[in-house]
C-alpha cells in the first residue's frame, strides 16, 4: 500500500466532506421532471420495433420522427444531444419504408442480414462516423470540453446523432428518447453511465469489435486492448442483438446465439473490493442487489458462492499503476494556442474549484494521475504488475467457461453534478476489468428509496460475453430493468 496513493485518497474523501454544503447548496433544487412517456412505441424494444417495421405494421418514418420529437423534448434538461441529423434521419427513414413498399428487400432477408432495418439509435461523440458531420462546436471548445467531433469512418457506425464525450454522461437512452446507444469504454464509460441512467451497458471483451476512428486513440497496444466500443440499450434483448451486430466479422467463436443452462452456471459474488484506508464504501442498496441477485439464481439452480482473493486491499494502487504506465497516452488537457503541448493540471484543478477552468474537473484528474502515476513510484511499477497478474489468473481459474462475477460498477448511485472527480478512487470496480480484459454486462436492479437507479455489473472470463448477456436478461426478467422516468 502507498503512503502517498493513499493520502491521495483520503485527501479527496476530505475535500468532498468539506465542499459537501455547497454541492448541498448547488442542488437544494429538485429539478423538473422529465415530459411522461405518452407514446406506446417508447415501451418496445428495439427488436420489436424492428419486427413491426419489416411487417410493414409501423414505418420507420414515425418510428424516427417519435424518437426525435422525444429528443427535442427532454435534451432542454438533459444537454445530452449535441449534435444531430434529424432531417437526414427522416429522409433515410423514408426510403427505408419505400424499399419495404416496393419489394426491394425481403422480411426474411432483413431479419439475417439486417435485424434493426429503420431503427435509429445515438453514438457517443468519441466514436468515428461514416459520412461529414457539420462542426457546429468551434475547434477550441472541442479541444477543451466535448472532445473532437470524429468524422473519421467506423465500420460499426453509419449514421447518428450523440451523446456526450468520455468522461462526462449522456441520459438520452435512459430518458426513453433512443434505442441503442453505441459508447466507448476504457475506464467504465459504458458501465458507470448505464449504472446512474438505470439501463443496460455492455463491455465487451477486447478484440471483438473494431475501435478504428475512436478519439482518442493511441499506438499502445495496451490501449488499444483497455478501450473497447459497446452497445447501450433500455433492454436486455435489444444488447444482445447489437452485441450480435457489431461482432459480426469476429473471427472469435463467440456462441451469443447459444444459449445458457443457469443449472450450470456459477455465479460469484464481491459485494465490496475493500474498506482499506482511502476507499470510497460501497453504498447498501448497491450490496443488496448484489444479494438479491445471487438469491435469484440459486433458486434457479445455479451454483453460487462469495468471491475472496488476495490483493483487493491495494487494488486501487493495482489499478492505476497498469494503466497509466502505457506508452503513448493521448494527450486530454491540449493547450488551445499550443495544441501539441497540454495546460499545467495542478493549476487547472485549482481554478475548476472555483468554475474557472475550460475543462472538465474529471479530464484534470485523469491528467493529474497521469503526471504522477497515481502517486505510485516508477521503482514499483513492476511489484504492482505481478499483483495484477496473480489476481488476474485467480479470477480466470474461478471463472472458467461457466462462472460470472457479480460485482460493483460504481461505490453508489448517481451523484450530484460536478462531483465525480472526487469519487475518482470508485473508478477501481470497472477499470480492474478492462485490464484484465474481461466482458462485462451493466443490469439494472430497479430505483432505491432516493428513486436513483440502482445495479451492479456481471463479469465473465475473456470471450465468454453470452454468459454476461444472458445473465443480464435473466435479471431483467426477475427485476424488471429499465424504469421509465417519471
Amino acid at each position: 500500500m502507498e503512503f502517498f496513493t493513499r493520502f491521495f485518497m483520503i485527501l479527496l474523501k476530505i475535500i468532498s466532506k468539506i465542499l459537501q454544503p455547497i454541492y448541498w447548496h448547488l442542488n437544494r433544487e429538485q429539478p423538473p421532471d422529465l415530459p411522461p412517456l405518452k407514446n406506446p412505441l417508447f415501451f418496445l424494444s428495439a427488436t420489436e420495433l424492428a419486427k413491426k417495421i419489416r411487417n410493414r405494421e409501423i414505418s420507420s418514418e414515425a418510428v424516427v420522427e417519435a424518437f426525435i420529437e422525444r429528443i427535442k423534448a427532454v435534451n432542454p434538461q438533459l444537454n445530452a444531444v449535441i449534435e444531430n441529423r434529424f432531417e437526414a434521419a427522416i429522409r433515410d427513414a423514408r426510403a427505408c419504408d419505400k424499399k419495404l413498399e416496393a419489394g426491394e428487400v425481403s422480411i426474411s432477408t432483413l431479419e439475417v442480414e439486417q435485424p434493426l432495418y429503420g431503427i435509429p439509435f445515438t453514438v457517443k461523440e468519441a466514436c468515428g462516423l461514416k459520412g461529414k458531420i457539420k462542426k457546429l462546436i468551434k475547434e477550441k471548445i472541442a479541444c477543451l470540453r466535448r472532445g473532437r467531433v470524429n468524422i473519421r469512418s467506423h465500420p460499426v457506425s453509419k449514421v447518428a446523432m450523440f451523446p456526450v464525450f468520455l468522461c462526462d454522461v449522456g441520459a438520452i437512452i435512459g430518458a426513453g428518447a433512443s434505442l441503442i446507444g453505441i459508447g466507448s469504454d476504457i475506464a467504465g464509460s459504458i458501465r458507470v453511465p448505464a449504472l446512474f441512467n438505470g439501463i443496460f451497458g455492455h463491455k465487451p471483451s477486447p478484440g471483438i469489435i473494431p475501435i478504428k476512428g475512436h478519439f482518442p486513440l493511441s499506438t499502445s497496444p495496451t490501449f488499444q486492448k483497455y478501450l473497447v466500443l459497446g452497445p447501450m440499450t433500455r433492454y436486455a434483448e435489444d444488447l444482445i442483438l447489437a452485441m450480435k451486430i457489431m461482432t459480426k466479422n469476429c473471427k472469435e467463436n463467440l456462441r451469443l446465439d447459444e444459449p445458457v443452462d443457469f443449472r450450470n452456471l456459477n455465479v460469484y459474488h464481491i459485494e465490496e473490493f475493500t474498506r482499506s484506508i482511502g476507499d470510497q464504501p460501497v453504498t447498501g442498496d448497491i450490496k443488496n442487489s448484489i444479494k438479491k441477485a445471487s438469491q435469484f439464481f440459486q433458486k434457479r439452480g445455479a451454483t453460487v458462492g462469495q468471491a475472496k482473493f488476495d490483493n483487493l486491499d491495494i487494488i486501487f494502487e493495482i489499478v492505476i499503476s497498469m494503466f497509466f504506465c502505457m506508452d503513448d497516452m493521448p494527450k486530454i488537457l491540449l493547450n488551445p494556442s499550443d495544441p501539441k503541448h497540454e495546460v499545467n493540471p495542478w493549476a487547472e484543478i485549482a481554478k475548476a474549484l472555483f468554475g474557472l477552468s475550460n475543462y472538465t474537473k474529471n479530464t484534470i484528474m485523469m491528467k493529474l494521475l497521469q503526471d504522477t502515476n497515481g502517486f505510485v513510484p516508477d521503482s514499483k511499477t513492476r511489484y504492482y504488475a505481478k499483483k495484477n497478474e496473480e489476481l488476474k489468473i485467480a479470477m480466470e481459474n474461478m471463472l472458467g467457461t461457466s462462472g460470472v462475477l457479480l460485482v460493483p460498477s460504481f461505490t453508489s448511485p448517481a451523484i450530484v453534478h460536478n462531483k465525480s472527480f472526487l469519487n475518482f478512487t470508485a473508478a477501481s470496480y470497472c477499470l480492474i476489468f478492462n485490464i484484465f480484459g474481461f466482458p462485462s454486462t451493466q443490469v439494472p436492479m430497479g430505483l432505491n428509496s432516493e428513486g436513483l437507479p440502482i445495479g451492479f455489473q456481471v463479469v465473465a472470463n475473456r470471450n465468454q460475453d453470452r454468459l454476461c448477456l444472458a445473465v443480464a436478461k435473466e435479471l431483467e426478467r426477475g427485476f424488471g430493468g429499465w424504469v421509465p422516468p417519471s
